[in-house]
């Protein structure tokens, strides 16, 4: 019996089918892999929505300022105590903020100082930091918040942003690759609200809204290009919700390249940032 090899055309039939189911299949397993990256978020955004419940808890229904001084530092550093890690503070897609090369993670350099800061997860500043719409208590010489607002004068708390993940974007004027600590995709401690510079109702000490020209990139901050397109949001009634920036910008004009000085609310009943 005579034993016959592959010929070269048959090899090549063969490498090239499985060429072909490797470029079907290479963009589904990304897919599953960023899923499974987002789904961590949303446990990560889960538990911490836990801690703040409990803060609220213990401190009469007042909500947590958004920045505070040292060593804590942001609001994370208050809840830090109820989750009692910093791991849930930290998105699987983040890109670490490092000073001299070195990662805040890892020692000597993960203190609660820069964690509170330079971590995954920003606080609805622009709203949720009680600062008068003219600034008038707004401590801007410790880039500070004002005082502390109940949760009482919310008037809708599950249509209302607290929280989401956080992703430094690149854009005119954002602060993304300005140092080490502020890598693009890497994370802040504060979001801002979409329709916030020039706005009647919120304190224009923030950093600049959504749109070309924020400091915190044009999504302001919102963590969608990190996750391929949605980011995690936390309500201030607990439930969380992954959402295009579209959906979060819901209520005003925003794109990605509108000035952000342009960027209005044009529907109060679809805007979920504020209190009203």
């Amino acid at each position: 019996m005579i034993r016959r090899g592959f010929t070269l055309i048959e090899l090549l039939v063969v490498i090239g089918i499985i060429a072909v189911l490797a470029a079907l299949l290479f963009p589904t397993f990304a897919q599953a892999r960023e899923a499974a990256r987002l789904t961590t978020c949303k446990s990560n955004l889960r538990q911490i929505g836990t801690a703040v419940m409990m803060y609220l808890a213990d401190n009469d229904d007042m909500l947590p300022p958004a920045r505070i001084r040292a060593p804590r530092n942001s609001w994370a550093g208050l809840m830090e105590p109820y989750t009692k890690s910093w791991q849930v503070f930290h998105c699987p897609n983040m890109v670490e903020g490092t000073f001299a090369s070195r990662s805040i993670w890892q020692p000597p350099l993960n203190t609660v100082g820069n964690l509170s800061i330079w971590q995954g997860y920003g606080w609805n500043a622009d709203y949720l930091a009680g600062a008068k719409a003219d600034c008038s208590n707004f401590d801007q010489q410790f880039d500070l918040s004002g005082p502390p607002i109940s949760t009482a004068v919310i008037a809708d708390p599950s249509g209302t942003v607290m929280c989401t993940g956080v992703s430094l974007a690149s854009g005119s004027g954002s602060w993304a690759g300005r140092s080490g600590l502020y890598p693009e995709r890497g994370g802040f401690c504060l979001v801002s609200a979409p329709a916030t510079v020039g706005s009647a109702d919120t304190c224009p000490a923030s950093f600049g809204g959504w749109g070309a020209g924020s400091y915190l990139g044009p999504y302001g901050g919102f963590e969608a290009p990190r996750h391929g397109g949605k980011g995690v949001v936390l309500f201030v009634d607990g439930h969380i919700k992954a959402m295009t920036p579209e959906q979060l910008a819901a209520g005003t004009n925003w794109t990605p390249t509108t000035p952000n000085n342009q960027v209005v609310i044009t529907d109060r009943t679809r805007y979920l940032w504020d209190l009203q």
